[in-house]
């Protein structure tokens, strides 16, 4: 119990500021349910949908659903190729359909009880919605995603902390870095095949403006 004490301490210190500063902006609510078939011993399969929400919960910003590959080449790196199609809100307020790929290659290793992962992926995204000819043109992104998960002993709940950012690498963009985002949470392990991690993210986005918002994400994981 002292170490879980150390735990929950650790997570407030780290995340109690970005929170803070979220209080004067937006909220919104992720929820998802994503499925995992294991085809062989180093392929499987994801499946995934999810809702998103904004406007301090009250609106859908988006729902997706999202079907992957994922190659263990061996224990500490993976590779993996997936593809989104999103009903997302536009700016005349509407729902349109955009397309997103995914490749990504993924990194861990594991100290003690710690586990520290590391994933780049590139991300590719195209609009049915078309305000302009710059619309017209997808938009692709390099995501640098770091992770740091801790495994109490007997115990089915696991805090973890990550980092990601955002990098526009199309050209002709405003800057650099679009998005980052800052987490914090905790996975319950139910069973072998089941789990529900619970998340409290902080993203600041820089791109079309500045925007922060805070975000309670809920994903429930599901392996066969």
């Amino acid at each position: 119990m002292t170490m879980i004490r150390k735990s929950v301490i650790i997570f407030s210190l780290l995340f109690l500021p970005l929170a803070l500063k979220a209080q004067d902006d937006d909220f919104g609510i992720w929820t998802s349910l994503e499925t995992r078939f294991g085809l062989s011993r180093k392929l499987s399969m994801d499946v995934t949908g999810s809702l998103r929400t904004y406007n301090n919960s009250s609106k859908i910003d988006e729902v997706f659903a999202e079907g992957g590959l994922n190659y263990k080449i061996s224990k500490f790196l993976g590779v993996s190729a997936s593809y989104r199609l999103t009903d997302r809100q536009e700016d005349n307020g509407d729902y349109y359909l955009r397309h997103k790929i995914y490749f990504a290659v993924r990194s861990s290793v594991s100290a003690g009880n710690f586990t520290f992962s590391g994933r780049l992926m590139y991300q590719r995204a195209t609009k049915t919605y078309i305000e302009d000819d710059s619309d017209l043109s997808a938009v692709c992104d390099g995501r640098v995603k770091l992770k740091a998960y801790y495994n109490i002993p007997r115990f089915p709940v696991n805090p973890y902390v990550s980092y990601e950012t955002f990098c526009r690498l199309t050209s002709g963009a405003d800057r650099t870095v679009g998005k980052n985002r800052f987490s914090g949470g905790a996975e319950l392990k139910i069973n072998r095949r089941n789990s529900v991690e619970l998340e409290y993210i902080f993203q600041r986005d820089y791109l079309p403006h500045l925007a922060d918002e805070s975000i309670l994400s809920v994903n429930y994981k599901i392996k066969f």
